[in-house]
């Protein structure tokens, strides 16, 4: 080798190890920012901490201007406690209190608690727990009117909306739910119910009190990951129903209808609506939330309580109001909410700008909040009508223009659904730039114009809080900017030294092939996850195969080539039909349609390819026939048995971050394999669910087989045998199979034995009968003859067998 080749090759090595070094570096910092991306995206409940610490702040800071409002807390407080006894008070009492507040003005009276069980100091009550009384003295209580009766007629007079509770768990033995309809009736944007927080249960009152109560709201405050109340939900799932807020059952008493809407995007729930009646003008309310339906309360300063003279802007002693101490003119055409500040009663929580306020107080400033919200709204609107009409328009159409011009979201403290997105863009933005500036500027300048960037972004943050009650997070952008700056800065110190040191070492002593590898093959960015779609899914598996595989004990190789043979046109039927292949399990293929690529009509290519499926084995079997005669060895017909099941399911790639397949999951995909365990049973070889059927009803020829809970569920479907295509379902020999087969299903759920043993038989005698199936339910029948089944028998076969 020559002097000048030796230099020549040096200087390739340099030239390649600078370019090397920047890159290592902006790869890291890539991986980086994909990782804190993919970690905004998961929004984990520290990373949501973070960023409600920054809004808590700006609370503190500049909490709500307290402004005139019609909001008043009627407080069960130690002075109350001592004037008229301990807490419950008799339901009596209660009632003159709401008496009290109806004859001053008080527009609605709502309660931040519930009365589930009857008053024990009822007279008919107190009638029964005494028994030393005489006859005549309990007669005479026992003719007197109930507690809750006069708390009833009271609330019949004032306008009360009484307080649920929602649990998280089953509704307890002593308790009753509620049997009163939601006002929850209509949606727009589609079904909130995939975003709302779910309870189990809701305990309601005592029947008197919920007929005579005007609303019916949950006072249940959700707190975040921290234990603070932020923000509180306006819709919730109990049980089967949307149920509201008690502050949005206020407002719909006094101002609405019977209904209350929900609106919602692709991103989740985005306002709850209500209808204001015509005697106020009309429009409605729209109260902004969150996804989840929740709204942001915009707290003003902690009131006082328990003070002398109701010195509070909210807090008004309930003893004071029984004893007329306080002025009409403090009640007339305020929202009453009845709450207790009272030691061992008063339900501390924990806010923004309090570390211990009454729960009560929660809800007075929701209530405080969308009036000011409303209030500013008003306002602008008069202003903009003022504008147009100096603009000469008139002035019907220029309110119509002014409610369209402003929105009346913006006049409320909200976190819109846009914000995360926004916030990523920003931080990604920011990282590229990052990426571009620190190789070329170094970290000093880059660092001076980072300072700059992060005051300039503070500085708007708190703008659009301060001036536009918008809440914008810059802990997730920041951070994510320096960590990035920190990567980036490590890694320009990192490719420096390197520099240095080249000169004095050779070049592999300080290149790890095991880090070339890492970064050449990025697993960080295959990242794991999922969709919810609807999906039907296949299910198929060979009948008899340990028997057919004991025959080829001496020719294993033999039996991977039947298999093979077996697998592969039916895996053409499926895929020729815009199947997906999931998995071989053995014997066994499982599939399903319009994932990853959407199929409109999914339930009706399962169906298609199902019956090619059979139509591929039989010629499959036709062959092996011939083969099995011409070389003198006994036959064995092949058989499968299909499940097919329409649902929804999570399909994505899953799996561990080292190795995942594209799959799906989900109930659909269980009940899909637990019908195609079910076909030898009912001798049919394709068995499919109801949502299926329901979609292909008209284009197969469908037979009803039973209503059956499979293995491992406790709800019964209806599952149906698929005899053929199109064709036959329009054939009259079909048709008759189908009206005896019909006519036997409906004696036999009748227990009218007899007739469905005896349709039963003619039902065999039909064309394309199959008679496993008809002798299954002759062997059930002739059970059930000898041990009838039990009195609340519905027909449902319960499925002992995979």
């Amino acid at each position: 080798m020559t002097e000048s080749t030796t230099d020549g090759n040096q200087s390739s090595r340099k030239a390649w190890w600078r370019r090397l070094a920047p890159t290592a570096g902006t790869m890291v910092a890539l991986s980086l920012l994909l990782a804190a991306t993919t970690i905004r995206i998961a929004d984990p409940g520290w990373l949501q901490t973070a960023r409600v610490l920054t809004f808590d702040l700006y609370q503190r800071l500049s909490p709500r201007p307290i402004t005139e409002s019609p909001v008043i807390v009627v407080d069960i407080d130690e002075k109350s406690l001592a004037a008229l006894g301990q807490w419950p008070w008799p339901r009596s009492l209660i009632g003159a209190l709401i008496d009290k507040l109806g004859a001053n003005g008080v527009k609605v009276v709502g309660f931040d608690s519930f009365f589930p069980e009857y008053d024990r100091m009822s007279p008919a009550i107190v009638a029964e727990t005494f028994e030393s009384l005489d006859a005549e003295a309990r007669k005479s209580l026992q003719a007197l009117p109930s507690n809750e009766s006069i708390m009833a007629e009271a609330m019949r007079k004032t306008k009360t909306v009484v307080g649920q509770v929602a649990l998280h768990t089953p509704l307890p033995e002593n308790r009753q739910a509620t049997k009163i309809h939601s006002p929850f009736r209509a949606e727009r944007g589609g079904d909130p119910r995939p975003f709302l927080a779910r309870y189990r249960s809701l305990v309601a009152n005592v029947p008197e009190l919920e007929e005579a109560a005007a609303g019916h709201g949950f006072f249940s405050i959700g707190a975040e990951s921290d234990g603070k109340v932020r923000r509180v939900p306006l819709l919730a799932i109990a049980g089967k129903d949307i149920r509201p807020a008690l502050t949005v059952e206020m407002l719909r008493a006094v101002f609405g209808n019977n209904t209350l809407i929900s609106r919602r995007n692709a991103a989740g729930m985005t306002a709850v609506q209500i209808q204001i009646r015509r005697e106020f003008g009309g429009g409605s309310f729209i109260l902004p939330t969150d996804a989840q339906g929740r709204i942001w309360v915009h707290f003003a300063k902690p009131d006082v309580y328990n003070t002398a003279g109701n010195t509070g802007r909210l807090y008004i002693s309930a003893s004071d109001i029984l004893t007329g101490q306080v002025p009409k003119s403090r009640l007339d055409g305020k929202f009453a909410i009845v709450g207790a500040s009272a030691a061992g009663l008063v339900d501390i929580r924990e806010t923004p700008v309090a570390n211990r306020m009454p729960g009560v107080e929660v809800h007075a400033n929701l209530l405080e909040s969308i009036f000011t919200a409303e209030t500013a709204y008003t306002l602008a609107v008069q202003q903009r009508v003022k504008e147009l009409s100096g603009d000469g328009v008139d002035g019907r159409t220029a309110m119509r223009q002014a409610i369209a011009d402003i929105d009346k979201a913006s006049f409320f403290l909200r976190y819109p659904n846009y914000a995360n997105s926004a916030e990523m863009f920003m931080a990604i933005v920011a990282g590229i730039i990052l990426m571009i500036l620190v190789p070329r500027l170094g970290p000093l300048w880059t660092l001076v114009g980072l300072m700059i960037a992060g005051g300039t972004l503070a500085g708007i943050s708190w703008y659009l809080y301060k001036s536009h009650l918008l809440l914008f997070d810059v802990t997730y952008p920041g951070a994510t900017v320096v960590a990035l700056y920190a990567v980036l800065t490590f890694s320009n110190y990192a490719r420096e030294t390197a520099e240095k040191r080249r000169v004095r070492s050779a070049f592999g002593q300080y290149l790890s092939p095991a880090l070339v590898e890492q970064l050449a093959e990025h697993p960080e960015q295959l990242t794991l996850g999922g969709e919810t779609k609807s999906m039907t899914i296949l299910f198929c598996d060979v009948q008899g195969f340990t028997s057919i595989s004991e025959t080829y004990k001496a020719d294993p190789q033999g039996l991977t080539v039947l298999i093979n043979r077996l697998l592969t046109p039916l895996s053409d039927a499926i895929l020729s039909r815009n199947g997906t292949i999931d998995k071989y399990m053995g014997d066994c293929i499982m599939a399903f349609w319009n994932a990853p690529m959407s199929v409109p009509d999914h339930e009706i290519q399962a169906c298609n390819s199902a019956l090619a499926m059979l139509t591929e084995l039989d010629t499959l079997n036709v062959a092996r026939k011939a083969e099995a005669e011409e070389a003198g060895v006994a036959y064995q017909p092949l058989a499968v048995g299909i499940g097919l099941n329409t649902g929804d399911c999570v399909v994505g790639n899953m799996g561990s971050a080292q190795r995942f397949d594209y799959s799906v999951l989900g109930d659909a995909v269980n009940l899909s394999a637990r019908l195609e365990g079910q076909s030898r049973e009912y001798g049919m070889s394709i068995i499919i669910g109801e949502e299926t059927a329901a979609k292909t009803a008209n284009d197969f020829a469908l037979l009803e087989l039973d209503r059956i809970a499979v293995k491992g569920k406790t709800e019964a479907v209806t599952i149906y045998g698929l005899l053929g295509d199109k064709a036959y379902r329009n054939s009259e020999e079909f048709h008759a199979l189908a009206r005896e087969n019909s006519a036997m299903l409906d004696a036999y759920r009748a227990q009218d034995w007899d007739i469905a043993d005896r349709l039963a038989d003619e039902c065999v005698a039909l064309d394309n009968a199959t008679s496993d199936f008809y002798a299954l339910y002759k062997s059930r029948i002739a059970a059930f003859r000898q041990v009838p089944p039990a009195a609340d028998w519905d027909g449902v076969f319960i499925a002992t067998t995979k």
